[in-house]
């Protein structure tokens, strides 16, 4: 389980995958970004679908999961994020990856894809906020902060699971996604919330030059309303924006073999129009 220190504020834990066959080609890398008190454990039913083809990477945000902050100053907001992930890529020889990000991680690689562009081969937001208010908004709960430093960060995930994960799963799946959840630290979670209640992404969007997809819920603000139209405007080389049939918003945890399988064909080289019918295809 490697760690490397990407600054002086940081240190980032990841995992790695790869069942591409030893005679072929040198892989090219998927980096997989987790949300909002999460880890790289989020991303685990999706490796056995991507890992065939490419070298599979997933890391825990600064702070998140196994990795370490050295400076209370450090900057939990979706910049600070993409930033600190750009010095990863270069600190682990990567350099450019396909990228990849559910909620707030869908956020971090929006930003990543915009400010560097050099990095980013692809890059799919899986219900990934680009602003934080009205339809596009990063929070889907009123007073993150408040709800976690009061009650708690088990009690918080367990009062907002229901809509994270929708109407489709099994009980011991919701109770695994609450127990994720609950290792996170709330002050940090706290401090995230705030520092993104200002998110607006809308602005560096047309920056971005990396084929884009995004794929998100029918249970999402994101699903109606503006966002669908500002992507659409503003990111020149979309290949789709995917409204899935679930009733909760973390469609990346509550459909992830049909989400990985759709990121898998948009990395292979699927045309939009093919991408929209396995969507289609999951109604």
């Amino acid at each position: 389980m490697p760690m490397v220190d990407t600054s002086d504020q940081c240190s980032l834990h990841y995992l790695e995958s790869s069942y591409v066959d030893a005679w072929a080609a040198e892989p090219e890398t998927v980096l997989l970004v987790h949300g909002m008190a999460e880890s790289a454990l989020a991303w685990t039913a999706w490796v056995p679908q991507l890992a065939r083809r490419f070298r599979v990477v997933r890391v825990d945000l600064p702070g998140f999961g196994r990795s370490r902050l050295h400076s209370a100053d450090f900057d939990v907001s979706v910049a600070g994020f993409a930033t600190e992930l750009a010095r990863f890529l270069d600190v682990t020889g990567i350099g450019k990856a396909h990228l990849v990000g559910a909620k707030l991680g869908g956020s971090v690689v929006l930003d990543l894809a915009s400010r560097f562009p050099d990095r980013a081969r692809s890059v799919t937001a899986v219900t990934g906020p680009m602003w934080a208010e009205g339809e596009g908004r990063i929070v889907h709960q009123q007073d993150i902060s408040g709800s976690v430093t009061e009650h708690g960060t088990e009690q918080w995930a367990r009062d907002t699971m229901a809509r994270r994960l929708g109407s489709g799963v099994s009980d011991a799946q919701r109770e695994w996604w609450i127990g994720l959840m609950a290792a996170t630290d709330g002050d940090l979670i706290a401090r995230a919330a705030r520092a993104n209640a200002t998110l607006d992404l809308r602005p560096r969007l047309h920056q971005i030059t990396a084929p884009a997809l995004m794929i998100t819920s029918k249970g999402s603000p994101l699903s109606g309303g503006a966002a669908p139209g500002v992507w659409r405007d503003r990111i020149a080389h979309s290949h789709g924006f995917l409204v899935l049939p679930c009733d909760g918003y973390h469609v990346a945890a509550a459909m992830p073999d049909v989400c990985a399988a759709i990121v898998a064909a948009f990395l292979g080289g699927a045309a939009p129009d093919e991408l929209a019918l396995l969507a289609a295809d999951a109604a």
